[in-house]
């Protein structure tokens, strides 16, 4: 502060107004201990030398901290002198890269409050997503690799391909147990490992010439199937039904063939009768093995 050194009785002088850093002035004393009051002039009518001591408080200063949806321990304010540690907040997903004096994060950043700083400060948790690990075991499958994801997004699992099996989903045990996953959701963490599992396809059924029957009660349709041996135009193919009840010959009759298919209506007479079609051609040779339908 300005300097005072002598004062002139009848006139008296008005005592400066002094500042530290990291301090407030608290007044002027007359003794070292700070007794009595505070002292700010010395008035006209005042005689002989003075001395006076300069009373000073440590300044303590608001701190907040803008976590950015972290958690920490909270830190409010500090003392000059003393300063502060900045606490390390943790949050689900994410690594933290430091606390800035700007929401833009430039600059270095700060771990502590020096024990020389001054001022109210504000602090702002900067984040970095995490990413994890992601192994794929696809057990003799093929399908595009996915290494790794990163919180916040995710990822959808391929489907991979592997000949002679369907693929059955990617479970997280070598067992198979639970649900199977399809992908890795934006809240996840930590590395992932999963297992495809497969099933072996069944071997696809030998072509064959046979008759698949579709019965409504009395009502039949035959539709004739010829996946082995070309046939013969539908007006070369004659089919014969023969009825027959405990090995019983009953009844017999030629039907008309349309579209590959044959109908027939069963006589109520010969409803419990088992029927066997016979399928030639115009020259009686057989174009496929009789085919049979049992009674309901």
């Amino acid at each position: 502060c300005e300097e005072l050194t002598s004062y002139t009785y009848g006139v008296g002088a008005t005592l400066p107004e002094p500042t530290k850093t990291g301090y407030t002035f608290d007044g002027w004393y007359e003794n070292e201990n700070y007794d009595g009051e505070a002292v700010d002039e010395i008035t006209p009518t005042d005689t002989g030398n003075k001395t006076y001591y300069a009373k000073w408080t440590v300044n303590t200063y608001t701190v907040t901290l803008s976590k950015n949806g972290g958690e920490c321990e909270d830190l409010t304010g500090y003392t000059y002198g003393v300063g502060a540690t900045l606490p390390e907040p943790k949050k689900t997903g994410y690594t933290f890269g430091g606390w800035y004096e700007n929401e833009n994060y430039d600059g270095e950043a700060v771990t502590e409050i020096k024990t020389t700083d001054t001022g109210d400060k504000t602090y702002y948790a900067k984040w970095i997503a995490n990413t994890y690990t992601v192994t794929l075991n696809k057990n003799g499958g093929e399908c595009e690799d996915l290494t790794s994801y990163t919180y916040g997004a995710g990822a959808t699992l391929p489907e991979p391909k592997k000949t002679g099996y369907t693929f059955g989903g990617w479970y997280e045990n070598e067992n198979y147990d639970g649900e199977a996953v399809v992908d890795i959701k934006p809240t996840d963490t930590g590395d992932k490992t999963y297992y495809a599992k497969w099933t072996k396809d069944e071997p696809a059924p030998e072509p064959s010439d046979r008759v698949e029957f579709t019965r409504d009660g009395g009502e039949v349709t035959a539709r004739l199937i010829f996946e082995k041996t070309l046939p013969p135009p539908e007006e070369d193919i004659r089919v014969f039904a023969v009825f027959s009840e405990g090995g019983v010959f009953r009844y017999a009759e030629l039907l008309t063939v349309s579209d590959m298919t044959a109908n027939l209506t069963i006589p109520e007479k010969y409803s419990d009768c088992d029927i066997t079609l016979y399928i030639w051609d115009k020259n009686l040779c057989p174009l496929m093995n009789e085919q049979r339908m049992e009674a309901e």
